[in-house]
C-alpha cells in the first residue's frame, strides 16, 4: 500500500462556523479525525505544520514547508498539503518552482467550513490522497486537487470567492479528473521548470502594481525611493501602459531594477507588438521582462525565485531567459 503525508496548514478546510455565521479557526484538527476512512486507499500519516488562515502565511511559512516536504519526501510516495484557497495557488506554484521531486505533492482545501451543509473539504481531500497515492501522478509537478478536477501548480487560479468550483485553469484546462473508477490523465509526464533557490536570498519585497485608465508612476517611484529588488506591473491588454507610467518604468529599467510585465487579461499573451508610448514594443526594448502565461501574483513569485536563483542572474538578459519558459 502506498504511503502518503498530510500536511496541514489551516484554512477552511480546517475551520468551523458558529451559531453567528462566522467562520473561525478550530482548536483541533478535524481532518485527523478521517484517518481511518483515508486507510482504505494508502497508509496515512498526518503532520501539522500550521493553523492558518492562507492570507497569514509568509514567506517564511513558504520555506519551511518546502524544507519540510523535502525532508518527508523519502519516506512517502506521495505529499498532501490542506491551505485555505486564497492563497492556495501562489503556495502551489513556489514549491513547483522550487521542488525538485518527482513524487506527487498535491495541494487541497476546502470552500465550505469543516461543519457547513455540503462541506467540500473532506472529498476534496480523499480525492488528494488518491491523486497522490496514483503512479501516473508522477512527474507531473505540483498539483492542486479541487471539486474532482487536477489542475497544475502553474494555471490554476481561484475564479470565484465562494462556489465549490472556484478553481480553473484559464486558457489550459485541468491535467485530468477523479472519477468513480479512478484517476484519469490527459497527458503523459508534463514539461516543468524547477529553479535551483537560494532560500536565504528569497525576499517578498516586489511590490505588484495595477495600470489602469490614466494610471501615473508614482507608485514606482515610491517603490524605487524603497530600493525594491523588482517589479511585477500588470499592464492592460498585451501588457500596454499609460504614457504617464513610462518615466518611473524607464527609470527602473535604467538603474537595473527588474521590471516584469503581465496583463489583466485572464486570456492571452502579453507580447511586444504594438509600437507606442507605454506599448509592448517600447517596454520590450527599453528591457522590461514579458511575463508569458502566468498572472501578475505568480510572476511576483517566479521573479522572487529566479532572483534567489542558484547560481544568480548576472544580468537582465539571464533573468529574461528564465522568464522565456
Amino acid at each position: 500500500m502506498k504511503r502518503v503525508l498530510i500536511i496541514t496548514t489551516g484554512g477552511t478546510i480546517a475551520m468551523g462556523r458558529d451559531e453567528s455565521g462566522a467562520v473561525r479557526v478550530l482548536d483541533e484538527n478535524v481532518l485527523v479525525k478521517q484517518q481511518s476512512t483515508l486507510a482504505s486507499i494508502a497508509h496515512v500519516d498526518f503532520f501539522t505544520f500550521s493553523n492558518l488562515p492562507s492570507v497569514h502565511l509568509t514567506l517564511d511559512h513558504f520555506i519551511r514547508l518546502r524544507q519540510l516536504i523535502l525532508d518527508k519526501a523519502k519516506e512517502y510516495d506521495g505529499i498532501v498539503v490542506t491551505h485555505g484557497t486564497d492563497t492556495l495557488e501562489e503556495t502551489a506554484y513556489f514549491l513547483d518552482l522550487t521542488l525538485p521531486l518527482t513524487q506527487p505533492v498535491i495541494l487541497t482545501g476546502a470552500m465550505r467550513s469543516s461543519n457547513e451543509p455540503g462541506s467540500d473539504g473532506f472529498l476534496n481531500l480523499l480525492q488528494s490522497v488518491q491523486v497522490a497515492a496514483t503512479p501516473e501522478s508522477e512527474n507531473k509537478g505540483v498539483l492542486v486537487v479541487m471539486n474532482g478536477e487536477i489542475h497544475g501548480a502553474r494555471f490554476v487560479q481561484k475564479m470565484h470567492t465562494s462556489h465549490v468550483e472556484a478553481f480553473e485553469s484559464p486558457q489550459f484546462g485541468p491535467y485530468g479528473w477523479v472519477e468513480r473508477t479512478g484517476i484519469r490523465y490527459l497527458m503523459g509526464a508534463v514539461k516543468r521548470e524547477c529553479i535551483p533557490v537560494r532560500t536565504e536570498a528569497l525576499t517578498c519585497r516586489i511590490p505588484m502594481i495595477k495600470a489602469g485608465f490614466d494610471t501615473d508612476d508614482s507608485l514606482v517611484q515610491h517603490a524605487l525611493e524603497r530600493s525594491v529588488p523588482g517589479l511585477v506591473v500588470e499592464g492592460m491588454g498585451m501588457g500596454h501602459l499609460p504614457p504617464a507610467m513610462m518615466p518611473g518604468i524607464v527609470r527602473a529599467l535604467e538603474e537595473g531594477v527588474p521590471v516584469v510585465i503581465t496583463s489583466r487579461s485572464p486570456g492571452g499573451a502579453v507580447e511586444p507588438v504594438y509600437d507606442f508610448e507605454g506599448g509592448g514594443r517600447e517596454l520590450a526594448e527599453r528591457g522590461a521582462i514579458f511575463a508569458r502565461g502566468i498572472p501578475a501574483h505568480k510572476a511576483r513569485i517566479k521573479l522572487m525565485v529566479a532572483l534567489a536563483a542558484d547560481p544568480r542572474p548576472k544580468n537582465l538578459e539571464e533573468l529574461r531567459e528564465l522568464f522565456s519558459h
